[in-house]
């Protein structure tokens, strides 16, 4: 029989999170996770309620689909108060099957084959293949540890060719936790706008910030509206992940064709769920205030406990709950300590190489994901023991 899989198929490999998943699945015992970038708590109770009463009145057909026009003017509003920016509901928001749709469904609707896209690396570990599976070229560029992961301008000039379509930005940073100034993005607006580039702009950990830095969304900057697409996923903030809702803000040219691919790949995001959108973006907050408030002590704890680990060193993220550790003093490539930890120490990180090449010599750490403090505290424990092991040093 021939095979009848398609070329993008062959070419498009699981991520790293999934490779690791399928060796967590033989380690017997009780592993701590700080893998994927799941939440540990539960969506509040009045999000869930806006969604029965809906499915109790009926709401279960289709909604339009750029998504139920209240849930629209619902993000309009909050766009305009906490983002600056100014909108259409009626044709400039497209409510997502999740960020991953929103991602894919927005490079279909803007990449041709051989188009260059600029990603700084290291980066969400989704982007590179859905540029590469629409037919896109990544042309990756570095950020610096060295330089605390801020954007080089310089790079950035160096890279452009008459092939570039598109920038992505990922601010806060995952999984560097960088969030980015005013001035950076205004830097990179003028590059956009001087070499008549698209920028997509994943704000998913917009409100997960610490120590008072600010985020801004580079839509709102001057002349960059028609030129920028902004997806936002409620998964993070309201930890809905499994709700599988996002929001894409575009330019009406732009999102005629978005929502053209959206259209046919998904028809319309799920109905009782926006209704649950609505209810969390215009009721109360507390609730995702307090976990704000506990990722921060989180971070605190997790970082300074990975500082005292031998051979360890990891920078305070300044937004999102993702501790990215440099472990290259160990000489040993990073999915082989990541390896080594989730076998030895049960203990799920995931290699820096899973979110691009200078991820290299990294490891992500999730710590919204694990139960309490005292199991990321045990983790750290487990992970300090593993790596003074002569069976370690040896490998």
């Amino acid at each position: 029989m021939r095979d009848l899989t398609s070329s993008r198929a062959k070419t498009s490999g699981y991520s790293g999170l999934r490779i690791l998943q399928q060796i967590a699945k033989d380690v017997k015992g009780s592993i701590i996770d700080f893998s994927i970038g799941d939440v540990t708590y539960s969506t509040s109770r009045n999000i869930c309620e806006a969604a029965w009463k809906a499915l109790k009145k009926g709401y279960t057909h289709y909604t339009p689909v750029l998504g139920l026009m209240e849930l629209r003017q619902a993000l309009a509003e909050k766009l305009q108060r906490e983002n600056s920016i100014e909108c259409d509901p009626q044709t400039e928001v497209l409510i997502a099957a999740g960020g991953s749709e929103g991602l894919m469904t927005t490079f279909l609707a803007t990449i041709d084959a051989e188009d260059e896209v600029l990603l700084w690396d290291p980066y969400y570990a989704l982007f590179a293949p859905m540029v590469k599976i629409c037919g896109g070229k990544v042309v990756s560029i570095p950020l610096r540890e060295q330089k605390s992961f801020q954007i080089d301008l310089e790079e950035i000039e160096q890279r452009i060719t008459s092939r570039t379509k598109m920038m992505i930005l990922c601010n806060p940073h995952n999984p560097t936790g960088r969030v980015y100034s005013r001035e950076e993005l205004k830097a990179i607006a003028d590059i956009a706008i001087e070499k008549d580039l698209l920028v997509l702009s994943d704000e998913t950990y917009e409100k997960i910030l610490y120590d008072g830095n600010q985020h801004v969304s580079i839509g709102s900057l001057s002349g960059m509206k028609e030129r920028t697409v902004t997806m936002i996923s409620l998964s993070k903030w309201y930890a809905m992940t499994g709700w599988r809702l996002a929001y894409v803000v575009a330019d009406r040219l732009l999102m005629d064709s978005i929502a053209k691919m959206h259209a046919y790949n998904v028809s319309a995001a799920q109905t009782s769920g926006q209704y649950a959108a609505i209810e969390a973006i215009r009721g109360r907050q507390d609730d995702a205030k307090s976990r704000l408030e506990e990722y921060r002590r989180r971070r605190d704890f997790i970082v300074k406990r990975l500082n005292e680990i031998r051979g360890t060193t990891c920078h305070m993220p300044m937004g999102t709950f993702y501790a990215f550790p440099n472990v290259s003093s160990y000489k040993k490539k990073s999915f082989e300590i990541a390896e080594y930890l989730l076998k030895e120490a049960k203990v799920f990180a995931v290699h820096g190489t899973a979110y691009g090449e200078c991820g290299e010599g990294y490891i992500r750490f999730n710590f919204a994901i694990a139960r309490n403090m005292q199991e990321i505290e045990e983790g750290m424990d487990r992970m300090e023991a593993a790596l003074k092991k002569d069976s370690f040093a040896n490998r």
